[in-house]
């Protein structure tokens, strides 16, 4: 259910993106659910700070900048970032 919830949120701000008139095929998005939290804490206040949507740069002009995407434990339950074309 998370991963679901997690999607929908970076979906959601990929629409926004393209209504705001950036290229479609410039973004990538990927929802990790609880797999990659900032705070690990079961409260509040961490599931505040874990419920985001990062920006990350995977390619310019010279070439892929080699930015990790996700994190170990979302790759261990299976769940990848896309390779960077």
């Amino acid at each position: 259910m998370n991963l679901k919830l997690t999607q929908a949120r970076v979906d959601s701000v990929v629409a926004a993106l393209v209504e705001r008139s950036v290229e479609r095929q410039r973004l990538r998005a990927k929802g990790y659910g609880y797999y990659c939290p900032i705070d690990e804490a079961h409260e509040e206040k961490a599931w505040g700070k874990n419920r985001r949507v990062e920006f990350l740069i995977v390619k310019t002009a010279r070439g892929a900048t080699g930015v990790a995407l996700g994190c170990a434990n979302a790759t261990a339950h299976g769940v990848k970032a896309e390779p960077v074309p």
